[in-house]
């Protein structure tokens, strides 16, 4: 007999027959998932801060497509305070905008790069020129992408010197997990803490990158579900909560393949059961007589 409680799971005796592993009155799956849990710690710890993508039709026209970024920008300033009052320069995913904080009257320089790949260390520099050109006292750089290593070194160097450049330009970079806090609390739709809370248990062990998609039609998330570390399943779902279906499915579907995104997964729309069966090859190594008797060791070491 063994009483050793694990999280809010009491484990009161394992036998091992030939018929696997069984603890009373729990099944082999939840065994596999508070093993997991010793072994690569709590899932919430483990899951990376949330992409962001922003999904265009592709016959959209410049114009269109520039007001579109536009219109995204103003609201993020707006929850900071500010107006857009001119559009410096647009170029395919990229928009520079001028703001001017409605309080203090202060003009910022606003560069937004709604792109996949690193961003580089120039991009900080022109940013920087260009505010110094445009009079202004701070400059955001928004982007969906990450820095890359050189430009993140150079995000670095500025912090350092408390986000001020030359003594006369304060900086700061939104990065893309801030951007989409930003996004939902603009919109008034849950946080990603909310979604991953509610998340179905066996997901939550086989849970891979989370993606905040903005599209025309409605944002959404994407969650993928891995197998053996390699992403097998995509559930696009609503931005408003975690059991509702995208309206306009087809059309998310049309934008991801024509952005070349998540290719060769399985793509549902919302998360129709409460539990979802994990794949059994997510934990490869865990019916192993050796990884059994580690668990063993571990956790009841002290019985």
């Amino acid at each position: 007999m063994l009483g050793r409680e694990f999280g809010y799971l009491e484990v009161r005796y394992v036998r091992l027959s030939n018929f696997g592993l069984e603890l009373c009155g729990f099944d082999c799956e939840i065994f596999l998932w508070y093993y997991y849990r010793l072994e690569h710690g709590n899932y919430q710890e483990n899951v990376v801060n949330p992409n962001i993508q922003v999904l265009l039709p592709t016959d959209w026209s410049n114009a269109k497509r520039g007001d579109y970024f536009e219109n995204l920008v103003a609201g993020l300033m707006q929850k900071m305070r500010f107006r857009v009052v001119q559009r410096v320069k647009f170029t395919g995913m990229e928009i520079d905008c001028l703001a001017e904080n409605l309080d203090t009257k202060k003009r910022a320089y606003v560069e937004c790069k709604f792109i996949k790949s690193p961003f580089e260390a120039d991009f900080i520099s022109k940013m920087i020129g260009n505010a110094i050109e445009q009079e202004c006292g701070l400059a955001y750089l928004f982007s969906t992408a990450t820095p890359g290593k050189e430009a993140k070194g150079k995000i670095e160097e500025i912090r350092r010197k408390n986000n001020v450049v030359g003594g006369i330009l304060r900086t700061a970079f939104i990065e893309p997990a801030d951007l989409v806090d930003m996004y939902l609390q603009l919109k008034g739709l849950p946080s990603i803490d909310v979604l991953i809370a509610s998340l179905p248990n066996d997901l939550k062990i086989s849970l891979g990158g989370i993606t905040f998609l903005i599209a025309p039609e409605e944002p959404c998330w994407i969650i993928e579900q891995v197998r053996a570390g390699v992403p097998t399943k995509a559930y696009v779902v609503s931005s408003i909560g975690l059991h509702h279906m995208v309206n306009d499915f087809e059309t998310i579907k049309i934008l991801i393949e024509d952005a070349k995104l998540w290719i060769g997964l399985e793509l549902q729309n919302g998360i129709r059961s409460g539990v979802i069966k994990p794949e059994v090859s997510l934990l490869p190594d865990i019916l192993c007589a050796a990884d059994f008797w580690t668990f063993v060791k571990r956790g009841f070491s002290a019985y």
